[in-house]
């Protein structure tokens, strides 16, 4: 009887130096998970806390975990332990229970370039330019096939292709707005007038009924100014005086 009790302790024992850590205190914290990166704001990571002897030995808690983040710019946490990613850089997430402590470290990597060339151009009427975007992660990795998307804030002046391919319509000053994981960039596009001396000849074509652009008609022999003439739909005078393109 008496082995038996004193095999029973010995097991007792034993149980609360695997896993319990029975009567020790709380000497450090092990975080998990201890590291992490997020790629996406917004995205979010649940960490859990166990409290460890000065052995490392798993020891049963009293009361609840408290989470902090170095860098609440980088990532933040919830009194829960639920960390999310606010932006490019690294933070350590601190978990505390009385005086012990452990860490886990957290760096986020966002697309935080959308690089967009040229950001500022002049565009012809009837000519065409491309925007180039491309985004690129914290590491100056281009993000494979990103959706780009493309919004002017005056569709009257700027048609915009498939690509980010522009086509002058009417002159002007536009904003060209590029959007892509939740980043934005603009590019400033004015479409000048054409010289009065090309519009006088227009007027002139125009009055006689002849050639007014690549689609014009009648039998005018006037060709429009190269800078204007490459893929152009044809001009047209709209009831305002301004010319534009498009057809009659």
């Amino acid at each position: 009887m008496r082995l038996l009790q004193a095999g029973t302790g010995a097991l007792f024992v034993l149980s609360c130096l695997l896993f319990t850590g029975c009567g020790d205190d709380v000497h450090m914290i092990r975080v998990t998970p201890d590291m992490l990166t997020l790629t996406e704001k917004g995205a979010t990571v649940q960490l859990k806390s166990m409290g460890l002897t000065r052995t490392e030995v798993p020891v049963k808690t009293e009361g609840t975990f408290s989470y902090r983040s170095k860098d609440p710019a980088v990532a933040t946490v919830s009194p829960d332990g639920t960390v999310t990613a606010v932006g490019n850089g690294q933070t350590n997430i601190v978990s505390e229970l009385g005086d012990a402590f452990g860490e886990s470290i957290i760096r986020v990597c966002l697309p935080y370039v959308l690089d967009v060339q040229p950001t500022e151009m002049t565009l012809p009427i009837g000519g065409v330019q491309k925007v180039k975007a491309k985004l690129v992660d914290c590491e100056d990795k281009p993000i494979v096939t990103p959706t780009i998307e493309y919004e002017v804030n005056d569709k009257s002046k700027i048609q915009i292709e498939e690509g980010g391919t522009l086509i002058g319509l009417e002159a002007g000053d536009v904003i060209l707005t590029v959007k892509s994981k939740g980043l934005d960039a603009q590019v400033k596009i004015n479409i000048p007038p054409i010289p009065e001396e090309l519009l006088e000849k227009m007027r002139a074509e125009r009055s006689k009924g002849g050639h007014r652009g690549s689609g014009g008609r009648g039998g005018g022999s006037y060709e429009p100014d190269s800078n204007v003439s490459h893929l152009l739909k044809g001009w047209k005078f709209g009831s305002d005086g301004k010319v534009k393109v498009g057809s009659e």
